[in-house]
């Protein structure tokens, strides 16, 4: 399994059919993201806690990472070197066990399609969706969004009561832990997940 641009556009079109099921912007919002909004994978090495990738939202850019949790070798690891990596990672440590439990226990396609998707649904609805609709678009309000869109999905598909369940209690220790540098206005431009 591997992060292709090809991949990258179906997750951002299923991100924007989402959005227009839950009717969560207007239809401008929506074409803009359709037709103007970049998709690209970024084959630098991924920074220490960037999980995912970045929008850059005055240039209708989201930037993945093409090697990121979904794509590690679990097997591997043992427990503690994949415990080490994730706090390395900056993951929240009350949150550590559950992560490792769902990387051991969840089929790892699942794990590459949920995690890829969340995050898309992050990038792309909670962040620029909501920069492009004048709404709150930092890291609290785009992990609330990408929280509402995984819990909509659990009505059509409960393998995502995985990232239902999961979102909460990361959202929750990360809100806990760190002050939102988002509200910065001089870097508001440059959006990290």
């Amino acid at each position: 399994m591997e992060i292709t641009q090809q991949y990258l556009e179906e997750l951002k079109q299923d991100s924007i059919n989402t959005a227009k099921a839950m009717e969560l912007f207007d239809s401008n919002v929506l074409n803009h993201l359709r037709n103007e909004t970049v998709v690209e994978v970024d084959y630098s090495e991924r920074p220490k806690g960037n999980w995912y990738g970045q929008t850059i939202c005055g240039a209708n850019l989201i930037t993945v990472f093409d090697k990121n949790l979904s794509t590690l070798k679990i097997s591997k690891l043992d427990n503690s070197e994949l415990a080490t990596m994730l706090k390395e990672d900056n993951f929240i440590p009350e949150v550590i066990p559950q992560v490792i439990q769902v990387l051991r226990k969840v089929p790892k396609e699942l794990v590459f399609q949920l995690f890829n998707q969340s995050g898309m649904d992050h990038e792309i609805l909670g962040h620029l969706s909501n920069y492009l609709a004048k709404k709150d678009w930092g890291e609290p309000a785009a992990r609330q969004t990408q929280y509402d869109v995984a819990v909509f999905r659990s009505t059509q598909d409960p393998s995502w009561d995985l990232m239902v369940n999961l979102l909460p209690t990361a959202n929750r220790k990360i809100a806990e832990s760190q002050d939102d540098i988002f509200n910065i206005p001089d870097i508001r431009d440059l959006v990290l997940f």
